[in-house]
């Protein structure tokens, strides 16, 4: 008798022992989703932080660029008003400025990897990749 009360006082044991073990996995499994969670949640705003960072950089730079490009228009067309004038014919001063900005335009391409692309892009790509301050 006292061999089968041993035996069952040892299952009782080993199912005890079982059931913390389930019991500490559980939690385990629990808090690890909780700090999954919490993780994707700061990748996010780390995201959104990086991703508004570089958008308010390339504002920035676009928009004196873009006022800059308005006023050119314009010089453009007084430019070509003015040799129209100097010209006698209004399309001779239009041609001339056309002509300038093709030359300025067939220049940028053939110096288009060394002129052009390479400074705002390193910009923003270590806008992007730089560590927030925690």
């Amino acid at each position: 008798m006292k061999l089968t009360l041993k035996m069952t006082d040892q299952y009782k044991q080993q199912a005890f022992m079982e059931l913390i073990k389930e019991e500490r996995l559980n939690e385990f499994v629990s808090q690890l989703k909780g700090y999954s969670s919490t993780e994707l949640e700061l990748l996010k705003l780390r995201s959104v932080e990086k991703i508004a960072s570089a958008e308010s950089y390339l504002l920035a730079v676009l928009l004196p660029y873009s006022i800059f490009m308005i006023a050119l228009v314009f010089l453009s067309i007084a430019a070509a008003l003015y040799l129209s004038h100097l010209l006698g014919t209004t399309s001779w001063g239009f041609a001339l400025v056309g002509a300038f900005y093709l030359l300025i335009a067939v220049v940028f391409f053939l110096f288009k990897n060394r002129l052009a692309g390479g400074a705002v892009q390193n910009k923003i790509i270590s806008i992007l990749t730089a560590d927030i301050p925690q």
